[in-house]
């Protein structure tokens, strides 16, 4: 299940107008293949298909309306991610989604800061689990496509309770739980 596949599908199922995207890469093939009523893009890069050049730090300080969908796809550093995550959540509609990429690295190296290798997602589970110790919102992974987890902040539960170190045995060992990975089915049923 690719990154299209799962975000037009929640945007159909529930008939969502205003979608935003974080990062825009190379050329967007996600950013061409969404089909919402309007799209908005941003991207610090010079990218054609960025409808703006901006950090999105300073997109968010700017912006006086929501989105349905926010795509967070940009800096791949867990400490803009965890900003990208609440900058979202003040942004999002009320029964808006959140869709963080790259939440479910395969191998150590490919979550190493500074990258080091060509697979690359970044440490951006490290937010994902931070969400999950401080707050009751509810998230939910498909692990396909290096990991895609939606987060919804009218929709709870419970808080992940162990007091855990962000190391990459830890990821192993509780990934599951934290990010409450979960096959297609069971992901659309979680979606309402």
């Amino acid at each position: 299940m690719d990154r299209p596949t799962v975000i037009n599908y929640v945007i159909s199922k529930h008939n969502l107008q205003k979608y935003l995207e974080i990062g825009i890469e190379g050329d967007a093939g996600n950013w061409r293949a969404i089909e919402a009523p309007f799209k908005y893009s941003i991207d610090i890069t010079r990218n054609p298909y960025a409808m703006q050049m901006v950090s999105s730090d300073t997109f968010f300080y700017q912006l006086n309306h929501t989105f349905d969908f926010i795509f967070i796809d940009g800096d791949h550093h867990s400490n803009q991610v965890d900003r990208d995550i609440q900058n979202s959540l003040n942004f999002i509609s009320d029964d808006g989604f959140i869709l963080c990429h790259d939440t479910c690295p395969h191998e150590e190296g490919m979550q190493i800061v500074p990258r080091e290798q060509a697979g690359w997602c970044g440490d951006v589970w490290k937010s994902i689990l931070r969400l999950r110790k401080s707050s009751d919102i509810y998230v939910q992974t498909l692990e396909s496509d290096f990991g895609l987890t939606i987060i919804r902040k009218n929709k709870t539960m419970p808080k992940f309770e162990l007091d855990i170190e962000e190391t990459w045995e830890n990821y192993v060992k509780y990934r599951n739980n934290f990010l409450n990975i979960m096959d297609w089915e069971s992901f659309k049923k979680g979606l309402y």
